[in-house]
């Protein structure tokens, strides 16, 4: 790393978009750019909202009179990855393939993978992703579930828990691969994970609806419930996901 890195980071949220660029670790601007819910649900999808996100992306920008001039790097929060070890990836055409599939069922963080290699191909700059929610680093134990054919996966807050993790590694004045922390996440979704030398070997799934109770989420429910509900005929899959 050289003594001057521009970089520019972006976590894409289901009406936000948090911005903020960095010279290396010093953080010289941030911002959390707000997006109208009524226009966002007019782009039709997720993907669909790239165009009236960089809009706003630049306004606030211009707004706070911040140039993108010079920029080395692009840093998104990107789901839609499939199962990876965390770290930090390059944003490559395999990535944006499958990032772009229609088959998929799309999150807003998939987006971010998309905007940062937009941004980054305009500035000259390259595009990375850091920690996907999709990072899978169970133990084999962890996988296992009571119903033969039936394994667990991880999807987890990644980026926020090795954050805060590597935050609290720091102030003890230790390195994050040496400890063992069960951490928790609690915003708009809540996952808990066990943190075992760097990795996560254990963990709710917050999209297939572990763990508690949260703003977003309905939380643990029992599995005969919702198979109820699923076949009394008065309800559609995509509602009942919404539910």
């Amino acid at each position: 790393m050289s003594d001057n890195n521009k970089i520019f980071t972006l976590n894409i949220g289901s009406t936000s978009t948090k911005i903020a660029l960095f010279n290396n670790t010093e953080k010289l601007f941030e911002t959390n750019v707000k997006h109208d819910p009524k226009k966002l649900k007019e782009c039709g999808s997720v993907i669909g909202q790239k165009a009236y996100r960089l809009e706003g992306i630049y306004k606030a920008l211009e707004d706070n009179g911040q140039s993108l001039e010079g920029l080395d790097a692009v840093s998104a929060r990107c789901g839609g990855t499939g199962p990876i070890v965390g770290g930090t990836y390059n944003v490559g055409k395999k990535l944006l393939d499958r990032l772009t599939d229609s088959n998929l069922h799309h999150h807003n963080a998939d987006l971010g993978g998309i905007v940062a290699a937009e941004m980054a191909e305009k500035y000259g700059a390259r595009a990375f992703f850091v920690d996907s929610p999709e990072t899978d680093e169970l133990i084999p134990e962890a996988r296992i579930t009571g119903m033969k054919g039936v394994y667990k996966v991880c999807s987890t807050h990644t980026l926020n828990q090795k954050a805060v993790c590597r935050f609290y590694a720091d102030d003890i004045k230790k390195d994050y691969k040496e400890l063992n922390i069960i951490v928790a996440h609690i915003g708009g979704g809540v996952s808990v994970s066990a943190h075992r030398k760097g990795l996560i070997v254990e963990s709710t799934n917050l999209i297939k609806g572990d763990g508690p109770m949260a703003p977003t989420r309905c939380g643990e429910m029992q599995a005969m419930t919702i198979s109820d509900m699923a076949f009394s005929g008065k309800i559609e899959r995509k509602e009942l996901e919404d539910r």
